[in-house]
């Protein structure tokens, strides 16, 4: 609430549990992916750009921020996000679904700018450690909208899905100068 104005909501939904599951046969497993430490960070000026990277790390391990297309970054929170706390892995994997879209972005950030207004995180198991490696790409359509989706890992391989409703819009030409 901003004042007596919603700003934002979240809902969740918790389903039980049962005592086994099947076996995924399309499951990527935790070798598939290069771990965090063989990554690289963004470029300089992606993390002069942003805010974001102030407190984050991130190790790109395929795509680049800096091109459009699918990309997969490994990311951690370096703070907690509450003084004296330590941040749990549900709480690393919140802050990575949200940054989807930036990993896999599909315009010139200095041309466009874009929000995701909407993400639904979609969990089928816990994760475990501090990086969240995030698989994504975003798609585009008519109109300024778009859609992002992204698969969730940690070291043991994927347990979340991730999609972002997202807005486009071209910046003005006097931001686009600078």
């Amino acid at each position: 609430m901003d004042g007596e104005t919603e700003i934002g909501r979240c809902t969740a939904l918790l389903t039980a549990q049962g005592s086994e599951s099947p076996a995924d046969p399309f499951a990527r497993t935790s070798a598939a992916d290069a771990p965090p430490e063989s990554g690289t960070p963004p470029p300089g000026f992606a993390q002069r750009w942003s805010r974001y990277f102030q407190n984050v790390s991130v190790r790109l391990i395929e795509g680049a921020l800096e091109k459009p297309g699918p990309a997969a970054a490994w990311m951690r929170l370096d703070v907690p996000v509450v003084e004296g706390e330590a941040n749990t892995p549900l709480l690393q994997a919140v802050q990575a679904a949200d940054f989807s879209s930036g990993v896999a972005q599909i315009v010139d950030i200095r041309e466009w700018t874009f929000i995701n207004p909407e993400i639904s995180l979609y969990f089928f198991r816990e994760p475990e450690g501090e990086w969240i490696l995030i698989r994504s790409r975003t798609r585009v359509g008519a109109g300024g909208a778009g859609l992002t989706t992204a698969t969730l890992s940690d070291r043991q391989g994927p347990f979340a899905e991730v999609m972002q409703a997202m807005s486009f819009e071209r910046r003005e030409a006097q931001a686009q100068a600078s």
